[in-house]
């Protein structure tokens, strides 16, 4: 058979005809399987649409039939590090820069790959080499400036930053790459900085597309939704600002419009099922989101963003095991990564024995996932030689006296320990399973600042005493549908007689309490003297003197639950793995979920939690509310 010449289909590729070329490849390779330059542009053609293990397939084979393709090789590196294998890819680079010295762009993508890897010294060592050859190229010089950073050298860094600003002021095109380079170097304000000088000068979809991601990530999503739909409509292949359009309305809610989103992209980019899985979960349809994610993990079993979605819906699920294995990923994740501490003492991990070894656990996102995770902290005390506990200065008192033989600080030089490991990882330990939760409170308030806030409440007369929240103190455009804007929103529950309501919302404005008084005649108490948001102290006090807390998912209202004391709180179903594959959340008995579907309003939460609150105050007693919610039943 005679083998068909490979110019024809080079000019189809050239010539944007991808599908053509793809199906001609294909052609000639079930003629020649080692076809070094088939191999190598179908490589091409799949990581463009995002089938990279086929991609690196390709590519291994193209550079297997020819070892010098230097070109396949690189993409190989590429492919290879979208899919999460940044030790592969780095040898790709490395070999490449290596065999041809004057590549500046393998040794570009060495510096960068090494970055990723934390290698930040070697890194920048590989951008002082690229701009003692170019010292005019101003991504040369965010690179350098970001190893700066993260090796701690900072006026060195905003030198270098501004280095670079300087050089690309006034040309558009030099200022789309530099804007790209803030981009992939997850510098996201400066990214959309630049972005914005450049459309000044020549607006482009190229730049609505930057501008778009960039403003994503910092969370502005209404202006990332104007700029990322601009863009589509300017270059109608634009998969990445398509999934990225998706994500944005699944993570503000609108997930009927990223479902349809999402079940087209994944028919032309693989790569989409990830953020697809998501929203999924977010629909409640767990088993089609672990499907999906299993499919995304088959593109790139390394990739950690896939890894940590995996972790989310297989807790959820409530395969602890398996979710906790993979919930390591939370750090390495590009979708909302967890802040690392570097220690020079070995870490503690599965299986090893602490017996002999004075252990520091360390704080990891927020108030209310340390609040969480310490529950688990006594079975490392049962264990450890010693245990250090480094948290947030206003939780140091409360754990103080909640866990007496661990020594309790808030700064990292106070430690005297052989082995390090994030507050996270002790229910990766110590919960593998959901009877390994004990049901108990485990924290414990001051006893005399609570008699002396009882006091104070037994003031105000009969009643039950309720604590009420209705918002957080960091709201942002996804966070809202956790939250009420407005306490007028509970008029249900705020017009039940025979309660003495208390604010227990951080920051709460005073017109807001009046503005409630007096559309609903109901009695609203402040402690003006308790800052409910900074002395968490006394509000873990005011906490265990009431009867009830009524809340959202604020950080206040799982420390009133970590203390025992009963929460009614509105909570969304499937956003979350709190209740771990079962109908309440495992550590804190005495919280109530009352849900709403993704579907529905809070109407039915509020009526549910009104009615509860009413048949308690006739009563004298809690009667706790229908945590499920009745669209569950209905088929």
């Amino acid at each position: 058979m005679t083998q068909p010449s490979f110019a024809p289909i080079a000019r189809l590729y050239q010539t944007g005809q991808h599908a053509l070329a793809e199906a001609q490849c294909r052609s000639l390779l079930s003629v020649n399987p080692k076809h070094p330059d088939a191999n190598h542009l179908l490589g091409v053609i799949l990581l463009q649409r995002g089938h990279v293990p086929d991609a690196v397939a390709c590519l291994e084979a193209a550079i297997q039939a020819r070892p010098s393709n230097h070109e396949a090789r690189m993409m190989l590196g590429q492919a290879l590090g979208m899919s999460g294998q940044l030790e592969a890819a780095l040898q790709c680079f490395e070999r490449v820069a290596r065999s041809q010295p004057g590549n500046l762009h393998a040794l570009y993508n060495q510096g960068l790959s090494l970055a990723y890897l934390g290698r930040h010294e070697a890194s920048r060592q590989i951008f002082a080499r690229l701009l003692a050859k170019n010292p005019k190229n101003a991504d040369y010089w965010v690179c350098y400036g970001n190893a700066l950073a993260a090796l701690g050298e900072s006026e060195q860094a905003t030198d270098s930053f501004s280095k670079a600003d300087a050089l690309a002021q006034g040309h558009p095109e030099q200022l789309e790459r530099l804007a790209m380079t803030y981009l992939s170097s997850r510098r996201y304000l400066e990214a959309a900085t630049i972005s914005r000088q450049a459309l000044s000068i020549k607006p482009q979809a190229r730049l609505r597309a930057i501008l778009g991601h960039a403003l994503y990530v910092l969370e502005d999503f209404d202006t990332a939704e104007v700029e990322l739909r601009a863009a589509i409509h300017e270059q109608q292949n634009d998969t990445q600002s398509k999934i990225l359009l998706a994500s944005l309305l699944r993570r503000i809610g609108r997930l009927d419009e990223a479902h349809d989103m999402f079940a087209d992209l994944v028919k032309l980019v693989p790569a989409a099922r990830l953020n697809f899985s998501l929203c999924l979960k977010d629909m409640g349809r767990l088993e089609e989101a672990l499907a999906q994610a299993d499919a995304a993990l088959a593109l790139g079993r390394d990739n950690p963003d896939v890894r940590h979605c995996r972790a989310q819906l297989l807790l959820q699920a409530g395969r602890l095991e398996e979710g906790w294995s993979e919930y390591a990923a939370r750090f390495d994740t590009t979708i909302d990564p967890v802040s690392r501490l570097s220690f020079s003492i070995p870490p503690l991990t599965l299986g090893d024995d602490p017996a002999n070894e004075t252990v520091l656990v360390w704080p990891e996102q927020s108030i209310g996932a340390q609040i969480t995770f310490v529950s688990a902290l006594p079975d490392l005390i049962d264990r450890a030689g010693a245990v250090e506990l480094m948290t947030f200065p206003k939780l140091v008192s409360l754990f103080s006296r909640s866990f007496p033989k661990a020594r309790v600080f808030s700064s990292r030089h106070e430690s005297k320990a052989s082995r390090q490991m994030p507050t996270g990882n002790l229910f990766s330990m110590y919960r593998r399973k959901i009877d390994d939760f004990p049901q108990s409170p485990y924290l414990l308030s001051d006893p005399d600042k609570v008699a002396s806030i009882k006091s104070r409440l037994a003031a105000f007369g009969p009643g039950l005493k309720v604590g009420i929240g209705w918002r957080s103190t960091s709201v942002n455009r996804e966070r809202q549908k956790h939250f009420f804007s407005s306490l007028l929103s509970l008029a249900p529950i705020l017009s039940v007689l025979g309660v003495v309501f208390v604010n227990f919302q951080p920051r709460a404005e005073p017109d807001e309490l009046d503005e409630a008084r007096k559309a609903f005649g109901c009695r609203i108490e402040n402690f003006d003297d308790i800052d409910l948001f900074d002395d968490m102290d006394t509000t873990a006090a005011l906490s265990s003197s009431l009867d009830l807390v009524i809340s959202n998912g604020s950080a206040n209202a799982f420390l009133a639950a970590a203390l025992g004391t009963p929460v009614w709180m509105f909570f969304v179903a499937d956003a979350h793995w709190d209740k771990l594959g079962s109908d309440h959340i495992p550590w804190l008995p005495s919280l109530v979920p009352v849900e709403r579907l993704w579907n529905e309003p809070w109407e039915s939460a509020i009526n549910r939690i009104a009615d509860a609150l009413d048949l308690s105050a006739r009563d004298g007693f809690l009667k706790a509310p229908q945590a499920a919610s009745p669209l569950r039943s209905r088929p």
